[in-house]
């Protein structure tokens, strides 16, 4: 019984898959979503926010900050290279 416990929990998007199709079907030039599709795509956006939020950490407590705040966010973007795709975000 613990085993299938600790299966379902592994098995949990943590985004759900039913919103993430219709936000993928809410764009004209995209027909037929296949079932797997958002389910992929939710655990992807959900590896990218641990990334960004684990990286936040690191550089406040850098900082020696106990929050993250917007400005962690700013330079964890401006210096981390792979985050340069955000930088659109911040320069507005």
């Amino acid at each position: 019984m613990k085993k299938s416990k600790e299966i379902q929990k592994k098995r949990i998007n943590k985004f759900p898959a039913a919103r993430i199709k219709r936000i993928m079907q809410s764009d004209e030039e995209i027909g037929k979503v296949s079932t797997s599709a958002p389910i992929v795509l939710g655990k992807a956006i959900e590896l990218f926010m641990k990334d960004i939020i684990m990286s936040s950490v690191e550089i406040s407590k850098k900082n020696k900050s106990s929050k993250i705040t917007m400005k962690e966010l700013e330079n964890l973007i401006s210096e981390v290279p792979k985050f340069d795709f955000l930088n659109i975000l911040i320069n507005k």
